[in-house]
């Protein structure tokens, strides 16, 4: 621990998730003269300390996003 900062050297810096992790999955069908295609996305990022102190009561929330869409192309 430094004695001017109070700032462990062992300590996790500040806004450094543990875990972070995204991923997509799309398909797309013919439907008739064109195309459907839905899209699924998903995140994650665990929670992070606001501080260099790592202290807990100043941490951030994990974070989880999931984004759906569909696109439909009409063809020619």
């Amino acid at each position: 621990m430094s004695p001017t900062t109070g700032v462990s050297i062992n300590g996790v810096p500040p806004y450094s998730p543990k875990w972070k992790w995204s991923f997509g999955v799309q398909y797309g069908f013919d439907v008739g003269s064109g195309s459907l295609t839905p899209r699924l996305d998903v995140s994650h990022q665990s929670d992070v300390f606001a501080t260099p102190l790592n202290d807990p009561a100043k941490s951030v929330d994990p974070v989880k996003t999931v984004i759906s869409l569909a696109a439909l192309n009409a063809g020619t």
